[in-house]
């Protein structure tokens, strides 16, 4: 029989509703199965083994695998993504693996469901549960108790999921060489950027879009209690919440948007296939949202993360390094074990311009960074995040050049409502008679390659300025970082 969470996952595909799954992190795109040879030796019925074997085989014959959250090469039924992963470093007691192991048994469901999908002839409900149950049947049958804890201490040891950054690249480009250059470069466009936050807008013409659900905000009370039961229920330490409790939290940090428009590539839309490319279509305002995990200061906290899609950024020039096909912009919202934001971040689809918005005080701000790649820090603490956001964009390079209170701000044009929508419906879009992600195997939207891919390619980043999925966006030019590190705020900022 299948799960209760897989049977709701189908029918919310299937209508095309809000898929609020999966609270620890939605993927971008189907992935992929590393070798199930090791699979083979474990002690399970045969009609698992010849199951997932069937599966594994046409998900590569249709080319529907991706590399975003990949399997456990040892038990191939079960997925990782960053955070999951990360979590292996920490795992002391039987009880903290029993959850490791059932956040992996459902995103590896997910995952299944979402390939399954986009294949010609999708498989039915019974052998997709054939595979769950299977899966159920190790992370919980005490016969493979020592397996799984050897399988978190090797994954501890050897993780699953590589960086995004090619190292033969960065050889051959005399990386070491540049490296000076392309720091001074990244200070310069810092000091851009602080200095058109700080600048007051004035737009001759602008779109004003706000979200279209009217859901009942959540209190600070609320929220307080909602994520103080999801720790203490957790023995690993993490705020997973139920849809409703994840709904009214989107709900209530969805900002506005205030885009300085000069053409209709300043709309926001919603990405479609038209033929075989990826088109943006304006006519259909929305965010795709996704949560995720992170740490900092030992705590594990909730992200909220809004994207944004346009149809393109357009070359202002004879020459424009950053000019191409459809642009995108990914607001996050950083929460504390109260349910209180204390950080901004933001980054656009290309993993480009990684900006922090650091809101509370309580938020210290390291004086010895743990990494070495500049970060540009805005210090925004007169926000309050429960008076609403009105992000300001500019025109064409749709950057964020400043933020305030919406509630506090007198509109003065009619808002134009915008839609809330899973992120992980962009893994399996209508196509032809059929679906398939809009994302290739490696991450990245094809037919959005920019000039400067050819500058950058020392720094060993795939196709710099392409726009990509979650779970492949590098952001470190000078070293390798990913906007789903675990770990990454912990390199700037201390949590008190």
């Amino acid at each position: 029989m299948a799960s209760p969470f897989f049977t709701q996952f189908i029918q919310r595909l299937n209508s095309k509703m809000l898929a609020m799954t999966l609270t620890f992190s939605l993927v971008a795109c189907q992935a992929g199965y590393q070798s199930p040879n090791a699979f083979l030796s474990i002690h399970l019925p045969t009609s698992c083994k010849t199951t997932l074997l069937a599966f594994h085989e046409q998900m590569q014959q249709e080319g529907v695998l991706d590399q975003s959250t990949p399997a456990l090469p040892a038990f191939p039924l079960l997925h990782v993504n960053r955070f999951l992963e990360s979590l292996t470093q920490t795992i002391n007691s039987e009880a903290e693996a029993n959850e490791w192991y059932a956040m992996t048994a459902e995103l590896g469901s997910y995952v299944r469901a979402v390939q399954n999908e986009n294949l010609a002839q999708p498989w039915d409900d019974q052998a997709l549960a054939q595979l769950n149950e299977c899966a159920d049947s190790f992370i919980k049958d005490p016969e493979y108790q020592d397996l799984r804890m050897e399988i978190v201490s090797t994954t501890a040891i050897t993780p699953v999921i590589g960086d995004h950054y090619n190292q033969l690249q960065k050889w051959i480009g005399f990386f070491p060489l540049l490296r000076p250059f392309l720091l001074q470069r990244i200070y310069n466009l810092h000091e851009d950027e602080q200095r058109w936050f700080s600048d007051t807008e004035n737009f001759p013409l602008s779109t004003s879009y706000a979200p279209a659900q009217n859901l009942p905000l959540a209190s600070a009370i609320e929220i307080k209690q909602w994520l103080g039961k999801a720790y203490t229920k957790s023995t690993l330490g993490i705020p997973y919440l139920d849809a409703k409790a994840l709904d009214a939290l989107f709900a209530l940090h969805a900002p506005k948007l205030i885009i300085e428009h000069r053409d209709n590539n300043d709309l926001i839309g919603s990405p479609e296939w038209q033929g075989k490319n990826i088109v943006i279509n304006n006519k259909l305002p929305s965010t795709y949202i996704l949560p995720s995990f992170a740490r900092i200061s030992g705590r594990n906290i909730l992200q909220l993360n809004y994207v944004f899609w346009f149809s393109e950024r357009k070359a202002t020039n004879l020459i424009d390094l950053y000019s191409g096909a459809i642009d995108s912009l990914i607001w996050r919202v950083n929460l504390d074990e109260d349910g209180q934001v204390f950080l901004y971040d933001s980054i656009h689809s290309c993993g480009c311009y990684h900006k922090y918005f650091r809101v509370a005080d309580d938020l210290l701000v390291k004086t010895t960074p743990l990494s070495n790649e500049p970060a540009n820090i805005f210090d925004v603490t007169k926000i309050d995040p429960m008076k609403g956001i009105n992000l300001t964009l500019s025109a064409n390079e749709h950057y964020l050049v400043g933020m305030e209170n919406s509630r506090d701000t007198p509109s003065t044009q009619t808002d134009i409502p915008y839609s809330i929508q899973s992120y992980g419906l962009l893994s399996s879009l209508p196509f032809g008679t059929g679906n398939r992600s809009m994302f290739s195997a490696n991450g990245i939207i094809e037919g959005t390659e920019r000039l400067e891919r050819f500058t950058l390619w020392p720094t060993g980043v795939a196709s710099v300025g392409s726009m990509r999925g979650w779970g492949t966006h590098a952001t470190g030019f000078i070293e390798q970082q990913h906007f789903d590190d675990a770990e990454l705020l912990d390199n700037y900022f201390e949590l008190q």
